[in-house]
């Protein structure tokens, strides 16, 4: 009857690192499994006798190293609590836990076979069993008691749950049952075997509930923080609503303050360093305001996997591609941690008809390839927008996008080829396809991208790629 319960606290623990990303999960998924084969060869020990060809003895000894090595993933699950206590042996690194697991096994190994089944013999060969395996589940049930949002990677909205401190408690009180199984009339025996029996399978169906209770504290907390995000979007949308104005006025009066003739030196150039970061200003108000594109790229700008191109449900919209440069920038700040100073420069009307996560993923691989190129992850960055008139001669205006890092550079021989599939200067698997997929996103939004600087790799000279698409009215 307990196995397929302990199967699903398998399944269910297995489930649950998928969706947190806490590799304790993993451990006590790993503990379950060998609980599972515990109780296989506890009860079917004579058919692994006749099986293997060895006595009745022998495969009961399979039991003991079973016991121990589940009590030790449980305790080393539980040693990636928080919390402070004596039960995590805080002091002993996990090597010593394994050492001493490993220990304590060999101990009753060895005193099971030398010492008679009797007390006071019995005593001192199944202590460390019994300890060992108290000691780990007590340290389980803290775990899980003191579990908080903050020791999750993944969804991130686990809760210390008290129905699982419950179970795992109950389990570990029904331990020291072990010291009453010797010396005792059948009859007894039955009962005490009985009594552990329902014990432990009423603690390991608790402990099922107990993992249904933490998915479902994470969806309800999962639907109170996309409502608090909601609630946060309309407020950043309040705000870039009511600054979008005084910051808009503020560029109308540097664009002409820059026409007047008699603004010449040092204060031309001050005015048009106040219209960059003004048009700065107002890209940032744009991208927060536009924090589902952020999320989007985010998530992109994160997969190190690989450059596979995503399929956005977007429409084509006019905006502003400093809008999604800032953006993109946004994103790869957020998941990288290199030391990168930035120079960027924004002109004011580059608006562009495109998809827009197309764009940012495109700013995205090109960011991304150039924090690659940093020795020892410094560097510098110019992201530069600029509105002109097209060098074809068909009168048409173009928004150019220039990126360019100080990194290690593209030799002159990738130059003609670096836009093909599979060309990389890096080397490894999955690398190589972030300027093909560029150039084809760039050319599909009726754009085209090109390396207009390459040297000696290695040089340090760098990289400055040109991006252009023909400019709509805003």
């Amino acid at each position: 009857m307990q196995y397929p319960v302990v199967l699903i606290l398998v399944l269910l623990a297995f489930q649950a690192y998928r969706a947190f990303r806490l590799k304790a999960f993993s451990f006590v998924a790993l503990g379950w499994i060998f609980n599972l084969c515990y109780l296989l060869v506890h009860n079917h020990y004579s058919i692994l006798a006749r099986k293997c060809g060895i006595s009745a003895e022998t495969a009961r000894g399979f039991e003991i190293p079973l016991v121990f090595v589940s009590s030790g993933f449980f305790w080393l699950a539980a040693r990636f609590s928080k919390s402070s206590g004596h039960v995590f042996l805080r002091r002993l690194t996990d090597h010593a836990i394994i050492a001493l697991v490993a220990g304590s096994m060999l101990w009753v190994e060895i005193f099971y076979v030398l010492l008679p089944q009797h007390y006071p013999y019995f005593l001192v060969a199944a202590l460390p069993d019994v300890l060992v395996d108290l000691y780990a589940l007590l340290a389980l049930a803290i775990f899980f008691r003191d579990l908080d949002e903050h020791e999750s990677s993944g969804a991130g909205f686990i809760r210390g749950n008290r129905t699982l401190f419950i179970a795992l408690t109950t389990y570990a009180m029904i331990q020291p049952l072990h010291f009453f199984t010797v010396d005792l009339s059948e009859k007894a025996l039955r009962v005490v075997a009985a009594l552990g029996f329902f014990l432990g399978l009423a603690a390991k169906v608790f402990a099922i509930f107990g993992f249904l209770d933490v998915f479902s504290s994470a969806a309800t907390r999962a639907r109170e923080q996309e409502a608090s995000a909601i609630a946060a979007r309309k407020t950043v949308g309040r705000i870039a609503h009511e600054l979008g104005t005084p910051v808009g006025q503020m560029i109308v009066q540097v664009s002409l303050m820059l026409k007047e003739p008699s603004l010449k030196g040092r204060l031309s150039q001050y005015a048009a360093n106040l219209q960059f970061a003004l048009y700065r200003i107002e890209a940032i108000m744009e991208a927060s305001n536009a924090l589902h594109l952020f999320e989007q790229a985010a998530h992109s700008a994160s997969d190190n996997i690989s450059y596979k191109r995503q399929e956005a449900v977007v429409q084509e919209v006019v905006t502003s591609v400093n809008t999604l440069l800032q953006t993109a920038i946004m994103a790869v700040k957020e998941t990288r941690d290199e030391n990168v100073r930035f120079d960027i420069r924004y002109y004011g009307n580059c608006c562009v008809r495109c998809v827009p996560f197309e764009l940012i993923q495109i700013f995205i691989n090109l960011l991304r390839n150039s924090f690659d190129a940093f020795p020892q992850g410094n560097g510098r960055l110019l992201v530069e927008t600029i509105n002109r008139a097209s060098s074809a001669g068909d009168h048409k205006d173009i928004v150019e996008v220039t990126i360019q890092d100080n990194g290690h550079g593209i030799s002159s021989e990738l130059e003609k080829v670096i836009f093909q599939e599979g060309i990389t200067t890096r080397g490894g698997p999955g690398r190589g396809y972030g300027l093909y997929l560029s150039k084809g996103l760039t050319e599909k939004n009726g754009g085209t991208i090109r390396l207009s600087q390459a040297g000696v790799a290695g040089s340090n000279k760098g990289a400055r790629f040109i991006i252009e698409f023909p400019r709509v009215p805003c």
